[in-house]
């Protein structure tokens, strides 16, 4: 008995809030409908200003994701206002829930940090091939938390804001081009000067050297098998790859028309014969 009148009880309380909050409620999910439709042609309408903007391609996706979480934020309040729950309250709520999700998501939260750190400071931009680490990498996006990289092989890593901005960072793109510095080795009987003027000849074939400053070729080193030399060539980045393997091949066909020797290390096996006719 008491249970079947608690529950007219309880009956009576819902009609009576939907009988004096009713419009309230109706024009609670309008605004919710409508505010759903306007907050998507918004971000569609930022993310077309995004790209025809000049602003750094790096900066699209964190300004995009802050604008998107505003939207709802207000037409959550916008809402709540509606059914009589009393703006400065749901701020509060809403603080005293941002306080306690920051405490437990400190790394997230560090990651946000570490991530607006590097788009003030700019060590790399989207684009640019970097080495953060032992991570290496074409940058195809800068994310909120993590920044992700396109590795040679085609995997997409992603490290981490915060472990980025902890640890060493090497930008290749971080000026006109790069060293490559390729050894090549020739046997003691051949001439050097053929040697570099043979790896000087296949460097000049090749697209993508930077005349200045100029290529090299030094005798770096007399190691045991013959003598090393060295090609030092500035290539633009975006062919660094494919000149070193090119450079590499073209360097090995030259060596063999010339007739110029690469040695390879022999291992001498010596019998020992010390014990021998002993029985």
């Amino acid at each position: 008995m008491k249970q079947l009148l608690s529950e007219a009880v309880f009956v009576e309380k819902v009609n009576s809030f939907f009988d004096n909050n009713g419009v309230n409620i109706l024009k609670a999910i309008l605004i919710l409908l409508l505010g759903i439709i306007a907050i998507r042609a918004v971000l569609k309408a930022v993310k077309s200003g995004l790209v025809r903007s000049k602003l750094d391609t790096s900066l699209h996706s964190f300004i995009f994701s802050a604008v998107k979480i505003l939207l709802y934020t207000l037409l959550i309040i916008a809402c709540a206002d509606k059914l009589g729950i009393q703006s400065s309250s749901l701020v509060t709520l809403l603080g005293a829930c941002g306080l306690a999700v920051s405490l437990s998501l400190q790394n997230i939260l560090g990651d946000v940090f570490s991530g607006i750190i590097i788009f003030a400071s700019k060590p790399f931009e989207q684009g640019d091939y970097v080495s953060i680490e032992s991570v290496s990498g074409t940058v195809i996006e800068i994310g909120i938390v993590y920044t992700k990289l396109r590795a040679v092989d085609g995997k997409t890593v992603r490290i981490p804001n915060s472990d980025v901005m902890s640890t060493k960072i090497v930008n290749y793109n971080d000026g006109k081009g790069r060293r490559l510095d390729e050894s090549f080795t020739i046997s003691y009987s051949d001439s050097i000067d053929n040697a570099r003027a043979a790896i000087l000849d296949e460097v000049s074939k090749l697209y993508g050297v930077i005349d200045n400053p100029s290529p090299q070729v030094v005798a770096a080193e007399l190691a045991d098998s013959g003598v090393r030399l060295e090609a030092r060539v500035w290539v633009k980045n975006s062919e660094y790859v494919d000149f070193r393997f090119a450079l590499i091949e073209n360097v090995k066909k030259r060596f063999d028309k010339e007739g110029i020797t690469i040695p390879y290390t022999t291992l001498a096996v010596i019998k020992d014969t010390s014990d021998e006719g002993i029985k």
